[in-house]
């Protein structure tokens, strides 16, 4: 079978077998996880910038912490390697290796956005045509997002938790499980983790109630 445009596009910034691995071998989830990356990490890059600037080093590990997971779910594994190295010269003080390194890095992201930016327009074209009505089989996919992002959670991992919890929104959810999701996004920005936990777990079964209706 011959090779997708998409997946060509992502060959020379990825590992894809890792990136599809992490997000349970389902295609969809994996570029819907891309979609999610590619809208979220221009603002982190910005926020890094501001932070040397400013020696906000705190900022910055925060920042650089949560690239480093994302590098690393999607298969992007130099640059999360990269990215894993600058957090650990800002925990330990060698802000000199910042000043320095954090350039080349960054640049390495706008090159991987200008990768997912083509696989994900060039994914969207292959897809059009589907029914906008969500399938039983999303509604699975959707079950498994809410469970990867209480692992996140779990793992005080609150950045990442926030990002997946973004890849519902492709998804033509019922306006009642949109409107919980939004609320759950709201409490994690707001620092309310427990909360936004035990939430999370409600509109989990709340999909899967959905899905047995089918």
């Amino acid at each position: 079978m011959e090779q997708k445009t998409w997946v060509k596009i992502l060959e020379p910034v990825l590992v894809i077998r890792d990136g599809m691995r992490n997000c349970g071998d389902e295609e969809k989830v994996f570029l819907s996880t891309l979609e999610t990356i590619l809208h979220a990490v221009p603002k982190r890059l910005a926020r890094v910038r501001e932070a040397l600037e400013t020696e906000d080093y705190a900022l910055y590990i925060r920042e650089l912490h949560t690239l480093k997971s994302n590098a690393f779910l999607i298969g992007a594994n130099l640059l999360g390697e990269d990215a894993k190295r600058l957090e650990y010269a800002g925990k330990v003080g060698e802000y000199s290796v910042l000043k320095v390194d954090t350039g080349g890095v960054l640049l390495g992201f706008e090159q991987l956005l200008e990768h997912l930016g083509l696989a994900v327009r060039e994914s969207v074209m292959e897809q059009v045509g589907e029914a906008e009505t969500i399938t039983l089989e999303e509604l699975e996919q959707c079950r498994e997002i809410l469970q990867e992002a209480v692992g996140w959670l779990q793992r005080k991992e609150v950045g990442v938790a926030a990002d997946t919890l973004e890849i519902l929104d492709i998804y033509e959810l019922p306006e009642e499980i949109q409107h919980l999701v939004a609320k759950v996004k709201e409490k994690i920005v707001t620092g309310n983790y427990e909360s936004a936990y035990r939430q999370i777990l409600e509109i989990e079964v709340l999909v899967e109630t959905e899905a047995k209706g089918r």
